[in-house]
């Protein structure tokens, strides 16, 4: 009897086997194109990443190929500017100095300035904001 089950799960293997070998590419299929979709583990709650449950990875995924942001953190970890042309730092006392490209514009065309990094960090930073 165990012969049997045994001699079934080999064939059932072996079936597998040819099933996913028949169905690979073969050398001359074409590159790669098309959409890929991929499923996210949870929704985001809300879509403000600067505040407590907008700030999970989803939240990111969702919103960073929609808004611009200062800069943009890559698969390697390197983070590339996109809407400034530099940032330097300063340690004692320590200051982020953001160099704003010319042609930063919000959605309706009005050029992104340091007073709407200072909006942003007064509010962030305000705690009778609440978020």
């Amino acid at each position: 009897m165990h012969r049997r089950r045994a001699w079934l799960l080999v064939g059932t293997i072996l079936a597998a086997l040819a099933v996913v070998a028949s169905g690979s590419a073969s050398s001359g299929s074409k590159a790669a194109s098309g959409t890929v979709v991929f499923g996210a583990d949870q929704e985001p709650g809300v879509l403000n990443t600067n505040i407590i449950g907008g700030d999970v990875f989803w939240g990111g995924q969702v919103v960073s190929p929609v808004l611009a942001t200062t800069y943009r953190v890559f698969p390697d970890f390197t983070f590339r500017p996109e809407l400034v042309s530099k940032a330097t730092t300063t340690k004692s006392p320590f200051s982020v100095t953001y160099y704003i490209k010319k042609n930063a514009k919000w959605n309706d065309g009005k050029p992104i300035t340091a007073a709407d990094y200072e909006f942003t960090r007064k509010t962030i930073m305000d705690p009778n904001v609440k978020m």
